[in-house]
């Protein structure tokens, strides 16, 4: 169970994955019968049968019923899924709200990026941090202006594959990020301004 404190952007009638506690049920490997489940930092009590599993958050003598659904994987075994209570979707991940456990969809939850606001720097920091990860930076710092027509060079320990790749990615961040300071731009001139420009530029 996360806690962020970023809560901005364009869809706040959702709430967040990050502040939301959830239980997975890749855990369920771990318990036979009467067991545990860890949501976030605290431990719950479960029972499961082959069919279904009744987890009893604290200091509650009711639980809280979800069905299970099992697919084989490449090493012989199974691996446990949750049905969703209110839909019936196979997940790996059921959160607590007021009606019950429920699948991130029914419960209305959307991951905190997508509650960002994005201005034109977003994808500036957004494809720094990616350079600094995966390709090279400069010792000298690059403004949002320069990096436009910035391309960082290949670091001598990748291959030209994943150089090519990692660039293709950074590329993809450089463009959105040209694109919104653009249209920023515009919308500071105005309208006059935005004539002017496409005059100048016949």
């Amino acid at each position: 169970m996360h806690f962020l404190s970023n809560a901005g952007g364009w869809n706040k009638t959702h709430g967040q994955v990050e502040q939301t506690p959830r239980i997975d049920s890749f855990e369920l490997a771990l318990t036979h019968a009467w067991g545990g489940i860890f949501c976030g930092s605290r431990y719950l009590d479960i029972y499961q049968d082959e069919n279904c599993c009744e987890i009893f958050p604290p200091h509650s003598m009711k639980g809280m019923r979800a069905k299970l659904s099992h697919k084989r994987n490449g090493y012989g075994g199974k691996q446990t899924f949750f049905l969703c209570p209110k839909c019936g979707t196979r997940v790996r991940y059921l959160y607590f709200t007021e009606q019950g456990l429920r699948c991130r969809i029914c419960a209305k939850l959307n991951y905190r990026s997508q509650q960002q606001t994005k201005g034109s720097m977003t994808d500036y920091h957004k494809s720094m941090d990616y350079a600094r990860k995966n390709l090279s930076v400069p010792p000298f710092p690059i403004d949002g202006f320069a990096f436009c027509d910035w391309i960082p060079e290949k670091p001598r320990y990748i291959h030209d594959t994943t150089y090519r790749k990692h660039l293709r990615r950074f590329l993809q961040y450089q463009r959105r990020h040209e694109a919104r300071t653009l249209a920023d731009l515009m919308r500071i001139i105005g309208p006059a301004g935005r004539a002017e420009v496409y005059r100048l530029m016949e």
